[in-house]
């Protein structure tokens, strides 16, 4: 097993960034799921709690400039979707915010149970920046991503660590992200060497 620390990648990928310039999302109102399984579209403010064990059923995506807020020590596990082509994770659109903020001592994390090597499993995150490449997205949806808005931000990263059983490409996926996103002691644990890759041109 490979442990890869992307703190050296990342900061290709990203300028660095102030937390304090960070929104506090948990100043809005959130939503608690009731289905610990989730699936589908999510058009507001969404918590998941770290009092719950929760699953990621195929691509889920956070919309209509709403934030997802994972609180420290939660784990979700990634299911793919039997019915799809493609694997399973969780997309943040244009305008949205993804907040997986966790701590030392409580860390956010992810479990990709995917054992299908030809599917695409990750985390991916769609800003407001200038973007240089192309990306087809899973199950063929077109969304928009990239802008002139180089400080733009799509949330925070930080103590998160996600497993995976093999990775095919990135298992944070930038598109667009500028530079207020902060991301910072983000740890992938996979089977095989990893191939990380940006998609911004900040």
């Amino acid at each position: 097993m490979k442990t890869l620390v992307l703190y050296i990648a990342i900061l290709l990928l990203l300028a660095s960034c102030d937390k304090e310039d960070v929104p506090l999302q948990h100043t809005k109102e959130e939503i608690v799921p009731v289905d610990d399984t989730l699936r589908g579209v999510f058009s507001a403010n969404t918590l998941l709690t770290n009092d719950r064990n929760w699953c990621v059923k195929g691509w889920v995506y956070i919309i209509n400039r709403s934030s997802l807020r994972i609180e420290p020590g939660t784990k979700i596990k990634v299911l793919p979707d039997p019915a799809a082509k493609s694997g399973g994770g969780i997309i943040i659109v244009r305008d949205s915010k993804l907040v997986a903020q966790g701590t030392a001592g409580l860390p956010i994390r992810f479990q990709f149970t995917d054992t299908v090597h030809a599917r695409l499993n990750g985390v991916m995150l769609m800003g407001n920046a200038f973007q240089r490449k192309s990306f087809v997205l899973p199950e063929g949806k077109e969304l928009s991503y990239g802008g002139d808005l180089p400080e733009d931000s799509s949330g925070v990263i930080d103590y998160v660590e996600l497993k995976f059983h093999h990775m095919i490409s990135p298992g944070i996926l930038f598109l667009g992200v500028g530079s207020k996103t902060c991301i910072d002691h983000v740890t992938m644990d996979t089977g095989v060497s990893i191939n990380t890759e940006g998609y911004n041109d900040l």
